[in-house]
């Protein structure tokens, strides 16, 4: 709203004309481009609200950016930070009291790995357990990826289920997992020649009960098959990396494959098993 206003000349400010100042004004002075305060209710001159407003909004944008840029910055060294103190320490997954020395001692030790080694698959390597003495115990080692997570999945759902081998405990060090499983030996199956051979219709049993608890195993072939060290007649499967669980799709593990795909890959798989093997 406009006010109709007239510069004092004395004071050089814009006054009313209908008040007592501007009433006694004498002469013509030059009328004031003014607007109504709706703060105060007061004639102001219409280029100084301007430029206060513009002021006070370019200092309430600097003091916005500033803060955003500061808080910004803060939650990137706090995430740093978090990322880096993950990366160094010791996160517990499955860690039961009698296996805590040995992921404190262990884990994060690559002499012993380098010493130990005894088996490598797909996508991890497999070493003896730190202690000399204890011979029932092996730990898988590999990089805490979309493998490892699939694998870790699959074996702390299967532990229990005669399966896989058993599950004694599992954590993640400096971006490495390790799971520790029972001791396994190679099936020593052999026929009256001689020859050894890993029987297929224990194989297809096997693979038939893991899809009907909903998982596949995706890669069966003999190094994936193995026999416990307490009973040699007892199959189980190692190197979980490329399995699912259906109805868990999208797969990382597979991308853009579904669930009757990797059945069918699966299947495959068995029959070039069968044809290694007719027993």
């Amino acid at each position: 709203m406009r006010c109709a206003s007239r510069r004092n000349p004395d004071s050089k400010r814009c006054v009313l004309m209908k008040g007592n100042i501007g009433r006694h004004i004498l002469g013509r002075p030059k009328r004031c481009d003014t607007i109504v305060n709706p703060v105060t209710s007061r004639c102001v001159l219409r280029r100084t609200t301007k430029k206060r407003n513009s002021n006070k909004n370019t200092k309430s944008k600097k003091n916005k950016s500033t803060k955003k840029n500061k808080n910004r910055s803060k939650k990137n060294k706090k995430s740093k930070l978090s990322i880096s103190r993950k990366k160094n320490a010791l996160i517990s997954i499955c860690l039961p009291k009698k296996f805590e020395h040995l992921a404190n001692e262990c884990a994060c030790n690559k002499v012993w790995l380098q010493k130990s080694k005894i088996g490598s698959g797909a996508f991890g390597k497999v070493y003896k357990v730190c202690r000399s003495g204890n011979t029932k115990y092996v730990v898988k080692v590999q990089p805490n990826d979309k493998f490892a997570q699939a694998e870790l999945k699959a074996y702390l759902a299967l532990s229990k289920k005669g399966i896989t081998p058993k599950l004694h405990a599992a954590w993640i060090c400096k971006n490495k997992m390790y799971i520790v499983l029972e001791k396994l030996k190679e099936c020593n199956f052999t026929l009256g020649s001689g020859e050894s051979f890993v029987p297929i219709r224990k194989v297809k049993a096997l693979a038939k009960k893991l899809e009907e608890l909903g998982w596949l195993h995706c890669d069966l072939h003999p190094g994936n098959v193995m026999c416990t060290d307490t009973n040699r007649s007892r199959l189980v499967f190692i190197d979980f990396g490329l399995t699912v669980q259906r109805g868990k799709a999208p797969y990382a593990n597979h991308p853009g494959k579904t669930y009757l795909q990797l059945k069918h890959r699966q299947q495959k798989q068995i029959n070039d098993f069968e044809e290694e093997s007719s027993y």
